[in-house]
Parts: C-alpha cells; structure tokens; sequence
C-alpha cells in the first residue's frame, strides 16, 4: 500500500513547488533514504524479539496505519478535469505504436534495469538480515 501512495505522492511535488522544488525533492528522497538504512535495523531487531509472523504483521499494520494518517494530506493542487454528463470525450487516448518492441535495444535495456535492480536491492534488504541471524553461528 505504501509503494501504490508513492508515486502520485512524489508527482505532486512538482504541482505544490515551483520555486523550491530541488530542496523539496531532496527532502523526499532523504526520507526514503533514511527509511531505508533503518529499516534493516528495526526489521532485524524485531525478528530477533518476537519472530517471523509478529513481526511482518506488526510492519504491515504500521505501514497501514501510516499511510491511511499520510493520505488526507496528499491532495493536489490543480484539480482533475471532471466530466459532465453527457458530455463527449475531449481528449482521444492515443494508441500505443508497439513497433519499437521488435528491435533489440529495449529488451537489452529491460534486461539490464532488470539485472541491476535486482543485484542492488536484494542484497542490501536481506544481508544484514542474515548476517545477524543466529544460525549463521
């Protein structure tokens, strides 16, 4: 539920802030960086205290809990467009040319986004988590 606010949480920085949107920015991803060295922490200390299945319900309903008090706050500045009844569609969708899918530089960019995402961030979330564990001993 956290990950599904994220987005549209870090668009409306760029609607609220126009004079100071890098230090806003900044502050954004400071945060998630912060949450993220000590998340480690937290997630290691409560697994040794009270095990697995307390500790991923004790995450999941905080994470709950966060994010329906952080939800009231995430409005937008510029309103949606509502559509009146009866009225047609202004706006045509597009279609999507798929085309570019048949050369070979967007499946190499997949793979390695792929690869590196994966070679970054589940190392740094499970090591300390093992490295700490009693089994290792």
């Amino acid at each position: 539920m956290c990950t599904a606010t994220y987005l549209p949480i870090a668009t409306n920085i760029f609607e609220w802030f126009q004079v100071r949107r890098g230090l806003a920015t900044g502050i954004m991803y400071s945060g998630t960086g912060l949450g993220g060295t000590i998340y480690p922490f937290v997630c290691t200390a409560l697994l040794d205290k009270f095990g697995y299945r307390a500790t991923m319900l004790s995450l999941a309903i905080s994470f709950l809990i966060i994010t329906i008090a952080a939800m009231p706050f995430a409005k937008r500045r510029i309103p949606l467009a509502q559509k009146q009844v009866g009225e047609q569609k202004r706006h045509e969708r597009q279609k999507v040319d798929w085309g570019f899918l048949r050369s070979p530089a967007p499946w190499i960019a997949f793979t390695f986004m792929t690869i590196t995402s994966l070679s970054n961030f589940l190392p740094l979330l499970w090591l300390p988590c093992e490295l700490a564990s009693p089994q290792l001993s």
